[in-house]
């Protein structure tokens, strides 16, 4: 899989959260978000940019808060929609570009990452807040291009 190296820049995101989730298919999760604000409306909040956004990882396995959001330079705005805002600190991230189908090629990327990409560097996830960023496009498509953006910390 294709990996660089970014450092990105604090931001914010707004959207609904699943709180405690097992990971999986949170589909619903978006779906219920787009009743309570169009996807138009909320590309205006900020840069247009998407984000499934894992944070608050627990003790228990594969336990998280799960948001669909977008990213929000005008948060009193996205809280006036009833929307949360999640602030996310500055971060190394090991950006992975992942192709296919979703959720599919989000298993796959996470795979990847645990099982290859961090013994082979020496790296370890950060516990901070990592992201599905979604590109536009035909989510269920064989071609279908986003990434992962997870922090990373040195061991």
């Amino acid at each position: 899989m294709n990996v660089h190296f970014e450092t990105k820049k604090a931001f914010s995101i707004a959207g609904l959260t699943a709180p405690n989730s097992q990971s999986g298919d949170f589909s619903g999760l978006w779906n219920k978000l787009f009743a309570q604000v169009p996807h138009e409306i909320l590309t205006s909040l900020g840069s247009g940019e998407s984000f499934g956004t894992c944070y608050n990882y627990h003790t228990i396995p594969n336990n998280f808060n799960y948001m669909a959001g977008y990213s929000a330079l005008l948060p009193e705005k996205a809280r006036e929609m009833g929307l949360e805002v999640l602030d996310i600190p500055e971060a190394e991230y090991a950006i992975i570009k992942l192709t296919g189908p979703i959720p599919a090629s989000i298993h796959r990327g996470w795979e990847f990452v645990f099982d290859e990409f961090f013994p082979a560097h020496g790296l370890r996830h950060a516990g901070t807040p990592d992201h599905e960023y979604y590109l536009p496009g035909d989510m269920q498509s064989s071609d279908y291009k986003m990434e992962l953006w997870v922090p990373i910390t040195r061991e």
